[in-house]
């Protein structure tokens, strides 16, 4: 009997129980679960951040574009230009305003033999592509023409939810401006906001990009060029 009973202990502190196995690979099992949802996470946020990223770039290059026409605005009592018109189009939170103008912005490439002027007509609005919205730059050149021609439509970001445009009168912001009910005159500046779409269902809406751009009064007469710097 003492034999057999040394020999049972002996076995025992040489292996493991089968409890002991079953308690180590829930432990283990627990374990890899967690470092499983901290890393499935990780890798969400990261795809999410590019997600952003990959559709920030292009809008902050589409408000260079913005910056720039309306750094060159004229409204002159000219033949070449005319009034600029900002109409807001706004329902609840969702806004789809629209602005023409006339911009010194059309500089023709040294081979072209367009007979047109440097100025030209933009107006951005939102038009739907499919099931959203995209941002669109519409341009006419040949402001001479006897018929009025149909705008060169250049579209410039997908993706959109919203835009709007306020402009500062004085110390007020307003939500439209006409600058034939204003005396042929521009707005001392001129706020955009573009709201950009979710990227997924699940997502929530990225952050809104903005700018304010200055308006030169020079620019508001027919001896107005296309400005070599753009607004800060």
């Amino acid at each position: 009997m003492r034999v057999r009973a040394h020999t049972t202990k002996r076995r025992t502190a040489a292996g493991f129980t089968l409890i002991e196995m079953l308690v180590a690979s829930t432990i283990f099992l627990l374990l890899a679960a967690a470092i499983y949802a901290v890393f499935s996470s990780a890798l969400k946020l990261r795809e999410r951040a590019y997600a952003t990223i990959e559709r920030e770039l292009p809008a902050a290059a589409v408000l260079g574009i913005m910056r720039r026409d309306l750094a060159g605005m004229v409204i002159p009592n000219g033949t070449l230009a005319g009034p600029m018109l900002g109409t807001a189009n706004r329902t609840g939170a969702t806004s789809q305003d629209t602005l023409q103008f006339f911009t010194t912005t059309g500089r023709l490439d040294e081979n072209s033999d367009d007979p047109w002027a440097e100025i030209q007509e933009v107006n951005y609005c939102l038009i739907r592509m499919g099931t959203g919205l995209e941002l669109v730059r519409e341009v006419t050149r040949n402001l001479l023409s006897p018929t009025l021609p149909e705008p060169n439509q250049q579209r410039l970001l997908a993706g959109v939810q919203g835009l709007q445009f306020e402009y500062l009168n004085d110390q007020t912001w307003l939500d439209g401006w006409d600058s034939e009910a204003n005396g042929q005159t521009a707005p001392a500046a001129v706020k955009v906001r573009i709201d950009l779409a979710p990227g997924g269902e699940n997502d929530s809406a990225p952050q809104p990009v903005e700018m304010i751009c200055e308006i030169a009064e020079a620019n508001t007469s027919t001896t107005a060029t296309t400005p070599t710097g753009l607004a800060p």
